[in-house]
């Protein structure tokens, strides 16, 4: 990205606290990723990075100052740490003195970054990066089957998010969806800026046949991609046995499973035992991600708790076709495709059915062409920083405009 010297001159510090950060996490870490590069590429912004790690640690990349804290790991994941070292938050935060702070989730740390808010004076933006909370409160509610219990956890939910949320300056969100589902719950303040991808990165190459000869597979296999976290949100079982469901239609189909997570030894299972699936750990290098998004037919995610869908953006640009579940929350990703297929529901027979209609396509290069037009064209990074850094100037301007003056007192 070239280095763009417009706009405001003046500075701009922003500091992320942010705990869903580890090295196979997906979405959130690459929203940042794009975030560092966007701010290194723009006079005066810096950029304060806090995230939860093994050991603790200090390093600059590029203009991102990035604070890893020893943090004990999260119960049964293989990858998430818990950001709890209020302290040493709250040290960070009195050093480096940001001019606005943002936040990634509902727990914890968004407690620690309202404490800071209030000491130093700083807005604090909350970033709807992840539906867990309404998830949680219908996994549960299926548990105890109970439609009252159901209803009960969900109100208790979204009345602790409201009043989270309505404790920070502003809640960023992805989507219409989400944009809505935050007014209706009593959300205050809240701005939708859709998120981007590099689409320089993410592009169209000529890796197919690379590809299905590392996997040992025939030219005219029909090869359906997976790429995220392997966890229980994201239906891998129900995606499994879609294969199943398709019958004689499954014949020249093969499934490529990329990631990692809490679901690997699930998944390594059901891998073992089909000949038509294959499993690749997380993947570090986004060219090589690239070269994958290229060589499929099909990018299939059968989550329905998704907030945007970052990886929706990523195959799309590189020309591969996505299906998702209806109202899942990747639907805005796939605006504007012809025609529009989705999934109605995450079950195996429905997502079946839509990759048989999918398939009966028979889309050639110019669809795909089509297909990463329409994301070089909405999903820019620079259009989803603009619109980020507008805000937080916003709301700077607005606390000083209030009269609020940085604190820099000492945190006991």
């Amino acid at each position: 990205m070239t280095r763009n010297t417009s706009g405001s001159s003046s500075s701009l510090v922003v500091c992320d606290i942010v705990q869903s950060y580890s090295p196979i996490s997906g979405g959130v870490k690459r929203y940042l990723q794009h975030k560092a590069t966007y701010m290194a590429a723009h006079d005066g912004l810096r950029h304060v990075l806090v995230i939860p790690g093994d050991e603790n640690d200090f390093y600059i990349d590029r203009n991102t100052a990035v604070y890893v804290i020893d943090s004990p790991s999260l119960v049964l994941s293989r990858s998430y740490r818990l950001l709890v070292n209020r302290s040493r938050i709250l040290e960070i935060v009195a050093s480096e003195q940001p001019d606005v702070i943002e936040v990634d989730n509902a727990y914890i740390p968004a407690w620690i970054s309202l404490e800071a808010q209030e000491t130093f004076s700083v807005p604090l933006v909350g970033f709807y990066h992840s539906d867990y909370p309404r998830a949680l409160g219908m996994e549960l509610g299926r548990v105890v089957r109970s439609e009252t219990v159901d209803s009960m956890l969900t109100k208790a939910i979204e009345f602790y998010l409201a009043g989270l949320y309505n404790r920070m300056r502003c809640t960023v969100t992805a989507t219409r969806q989400f944009e809505r589902y935050l007014k209706n719950m009593g959300v205050s303040c809240v701005e939708r800026i859709p998120l981007c991808t590099d689409v320089d990165v993410f592009r169209p190459v000529d890796s197919r046949q690379k590809v299905l000869s590392e996997l040992h597979l025939p030219e005219d296999t029909y090869l359906i991609l997976f790429v995220g976290r392997l966890a229980e949100m994201k239906n891998l079982p129900e995606t499994f046995a879609m294969l199943d469901a398709l019958g004689e239609d499954a014949h020249g189909v093969h499934l490529l499973v990329v990631g990692d997570g809490e679901e690997r030894d699930m998944v390594l299972e059901e891998t073992n035992k089909r000949h038509n699936t294959t499993w690749l750990r997380y993947v570090h290098d986004p060219q090589r991600l690239a070269e994958l998004y290229a060589a499929a037919d099909l990018l299939v995610n059968a989550g329905i708790h998704e907030t945007f869908g970052l990886v929706s953006l990523e195959a799309q640009a590189c020309g591969a076709r996505v299906l998702g579940v209806r109202g899942g929350g990747m639907d805005e990703t796939l605006e504007g495709e012809e025609p529009l297929i989705l999934a109605e529901s995450e079950t195996p027979e429905d997502l079946a059915d839509a990759v048989r209609r999918i398939r009966a396509l028979r889309e050639g290069p110019e669809a795909a062409a089509r297909r990463r037009e329409r994301i070089v064209r909405n999903y820019s990074i620079n259009a989803t920083f603009d619109a980020l850094i507008d805000l937080y100037r916003r709301l700077v301007q607005e606390s000083q405009s209030a009269g609020t003056t940085r604190n820099t007192h000492s945190i006991s």
